[in-house]
């Protein structure tokens, strides 16, 4: 689809490839929680099964980035400050009932006291 934004024409993907284009962006992102529960669930809502699963591995492989972040030693109040967001971010996928249960586990795995 097309779009005129900022005196720009841009493609905008649609269908299967603006699945592919999104988890393209979540792969190449080095921030750890750059993907919020409800955007997950948006963008599950509206796939296949197998598609689904390609979401899934890679949201996956986000949380355990999170997960190996909060178990690392922080010696600075900015350390401290990371992994707690960290871990808060990791609670909003544990703790919701929406989300499927493997996700679910590997979130509570960095939610869980050391």
């Amino acid at each position: 689809m097309l779009i005129f934004t900022e005196e720009h024409l841009r493609e905008v993907p649609m269908g299967t490839d603006a699945v592919q284009a999104f988890m393209s962006n979540l792969e190449s992102r080095d921030e750890i929680n750059c993907l919020s529960v409800s955007e997950y669930l948006i963008a599950r809502r509206s796939l296949s099964n197998q598609q689904q699963e390609e979401l899934d591995q890679v949201v996956s492989v986000r949380l355990q980035r999170g997960v190996a972040s909060c178990q690392q030693h922080q010696s600075t109040w900015h350390g401290h400050k990371a992994v707690q967001i960290t871990k808060n971010w990791l609670a909003t996928f544990a703790d919701s009932s929406q989300v499927p249960h493997k996700i679910s586990l590997i979130a509570a795995q960095g939610v869980e006291d050391n």
